[in-house]
């Protein structure tokens, strides 16, 4: 019951980490390259290029945004040659009225909780705005060491 305890506090901490290293260090969403187009409503609009192409754009500016040094877990910067992207969701607040894009991706190095080293991050999710900056990472803690 112990161990159930200390892994919800770990992923509060993330959570809270996480926040307050986005609301610190990216206080609102820079256009960084005003040729960008709003990911998410993009979705319905391209039909000239394929679904795959699309989200291979998608990728493309998260690993911008990665090579930026804008992943970070931990006061930790997370390299392009550390993950492996695997999935690409769009989420519409509804009550905010925004659209974010998460890309969820799996660690290839190890990484530990640094309060609870006993949990290790199996992989992150980048949530990106809708200019494909990086606003907040979220950590899953994947395994309990022995």
């Amino acid at each position: 019951m112990s161990k159930i305890i200390q892994a919800i506090f770990v992923l509060f901490s993330l959570v809270i980490a996480s926040f307050t290293y986005s609301s610190i260090n990216n206080p609102s969403s820079i256009d960084l390259n005003d040729n960008k187009s709003n990911l998410c409503e993009d979705l319905g609009k391209t039909e000239s290029s394929s679904p795959e192409t699309y989200y291979q754009n998608i990728l493309q500016l998260f690993m911008e945004s990665v090579a930026r040094g804008e992943l970070v877990l931990f006061d930790n910067v997370i390299y392009k040659d550390s993950l492996k992207p695997l999935r690409i969701e769009c989420h519409y607040n509804i009550e905010e009225k925004s659209r974010t894009v998460r890309i969820y991706s799996v660690l290839l190095v190890e990484i530990y909780h640094p309060t609870a080293p006993e949990f290790r991050i199996d992989g992150i999710t980048a949530v990106l705005d809708q200019y494909g900056n990086i606003t907040e990472v979220i950590a899953h803690v994947g395994s309990l060491m022995p």
